[in-house]
């Protein structure tokens, strides 16, 4: 047994969960598993928005007057796990313009995505609308998921994003 860090958070440690049992059911042996797996950790890019900034307040990520602000604002960050850090990628004003960044950035890389799932935190509805948006820019099935709880924590319930395995 092994433990890899896989520095993401809820389906991308999904993704990374499958490609071992793949691979130990071809018969790989657990060092050359975990050699690629290493490999496959920088591969995997999880991009989410979050409808409101109240969690990310609670949590001490933002300051309390800061997230009022960007609420009373109607801020949406759309924020990603990389290298295990939470980080703003940008901001909108609605709901409706953060799906469209989701999109936008998904159709920027989609010749690199092997695997896409969508994610949503008690919001079956907008996960289901994003799955429809990104249908005619991938060619496999969209899977949706709801969200592990540490993504749950941090984005609070309406959030959806999309997880995504690059070559």
């Amino acid at each position: 047994m092994e433990v890899i860090d896989s520095k993401i958070v809820s389906i991308g440690t999904w993704f990374l969960a499958e490609k071992a049992a793949l691979l130990s059911a071809e018969g790989y042996p657990l060092e050359d598993i975990k050699r690629l797996l290493l490999e496959t950790v920088p591969k995997i890019d999880l991009i989410t928005f979050l409808p409101s900034l109240n969690n990310l307040i609670k949590g001490g990520r933002v300051p309390a007057l800061k997230g009022m602000i960007g609420n009373l604002l109607n801020i949406k960050p759309i924020i990603g796990f990389i290298d295990g850090q939470i980080r703003e990628l940008s901001k909108t004003r609605t709901i409706s313009k953060a799906k469209q960044e989701l999109v936008s950035r998904f159709t920027g890389i989609k010749e690199e995505v092997v695997k896409l799932a969508i994610l949503h935190t008690n919001n079956e509805e907008g996960a289901r609308e994003l799955q429809m948006d990104l249908a005619s820019y991938y060619p496999g099935t969209i899977p949706v998921y709801e969200a592990g709880p540490v993504l749950g924590v941090h984005a609070g319930s309406g959030a959806v994003g999309i997880a995504l395995l690059k070559k």
